[in-house]
């Protein structure tokens, strides 16, 4: 059974165009996507916090 929730990313890539072709790939592939995009290691330290 297919589950219904996102696929949650968190994309550490300094190119927006690269972190929107992930997406994309997902979209077009038919998955729900919510991505957030990150720059620095103290981003991804918060980000991975909140998801605890």
């Amino acid at each position: 059974m297919a589950s219904k929730e996102p696929v949650r990313l968190l994309i550490l890539d300094s190119s927006q165009n690269s972190a929107e072709e992930c997406i994309v790939v997902l979209r077009n592939a038919g998955k729900a996507t919510r991505a957030h995009q990150i720059e620095s290691e103290q981003e991804l330290s918060a980000a991975l916090k909140e998801q605890t």
